[in-house]
């Protein structure tokens, strides 16, 4: 696959990156590193929407956001004064529909979610994605 340049955008002064992930194109909030799911999918004509609203996706949201609270509940903060409290996990989803162009609305992911929507809308990905795994999977026998 071939790598996409990357490029800095400026949008109501928060950059935005045009990154490639594995030789696709994807729109990166620098701020936080959530990926623009919505644009990611129109690319390939495909609405995330409708993924959004298979059981599927709510099982393994579920399972990266439980992942995610076990991880923050082992990490501890502590404050100035020295006392030691929980981390909060991070937001897995959120949505941008107001104050930006089109091309910067919609649903950003976080990262570690990137891969399975990469398999959903890329059949050749998820090839890839499984050639790799029955790699590993033969090395470990």
């Amino acid at each position: 696959m071939t790598q996409v340049e990357t490029d800095t955008v400026l949008q109501n002064n928060e950059q935005f990156i045009n990154a490639s992930y594995n030789g696709m194109t994807i729109l990166v909030r620098q701020s936080d590193g959530y990926i623009n799911a919505t644009q990611f999918y129109e690319q390939y004509n495909k609405r995330f929407r409708r993924l959004l609203i298979t059981d599927h996706w709510k099982d393994y949201i579920k399972a990266e956001t439980d992942e995610l609270i076990d991880q923050s509940q082992n990490m501890q903060i502590t404050d100035e004064k020295g006392f030691a409290s929980k981390r909060a996990p991070p937001q897995i989803m959120y949505q941008i529909n107001k104050g930006y162009d089109n091309q910067y609305k919609g649903y950003y992911v976080h990262p570690r979610l990137i891969n399975y929507i990469a398999i959903c809308i890329s059949p050749k990905y998820a090839v890839i994605v499984r050639k790799i795994m029955d790699s590993i999977n033969e090395n470990s026998q």
